[in-house]
């Protein structure tokens, strides 16, 4: 292998860090799982459930992203958990969402997502009924779009 040698000159725009807020990071793992939700929504051999379990942290981290992005402090997001009920009243609350009640998917979706999370730990049950992916996941991708504006 021989040797490459030469004179590079690069001008580099100013760069600003600063440290990642809350809202940054919810909304940050929604739209790193949202491509992979689409990929199990098309699969033929995955499991409804994965892609529940999935769309369920989705909307939770895009609803407490819009909440932050409208000024709700990490102290009250931190206090609002997992409750998807209520992310979306106070999303509703604060014009992150436009309706209210929430859509059926995202009202089954809290019902498998919330206490007492029948998603992850199903003890005694003898099945789950789950949201239709298509509606699920538009509305999910438009929710992001909008929390992407509100966060601009």
């Amino acid at each position: 292998m021989k040797a490459v040698s030469g004179c590079l000159n690069v001008t580099v725009d100013p760069v600003t860090v600063r440290p990642v807020s809350a809202g940054d990071a919810y909304f940050g793992i929604a739209e790193t799982l949202l491509p992979g939700a689409r990929v199990l929504a098309g699969a033929t051999e995955v499991s409804g459930t994965a892609l529940a379990l999935v769309a369920g942290h989705i909307l939770e981290c895009l609803l407490k992203a819009g909440l932050s992005a409208s000024g709700v402090s990490d102290k009250e997001l931190k206090r609002l958990r997992h409750g998807l009920r209520e992310l979306w009243r106070q999303a509703a609350k604060h014009g992150c969402v436009s309706s209210q009640p929430m859509p059926s998917w995202a009202e089954r979706l809290a019902a498998l997502h919330d206490a007492p999370y029948p998603l992850r730990y199903p003890v005694g049950l003898n099945g789950l009924i789950l949201p239709g992916a298509h509606p699920m996941l538009t509305e999910l991708s438009e929710l992001h779009e909008s929390v992407r504006r509100r966060r601009e």
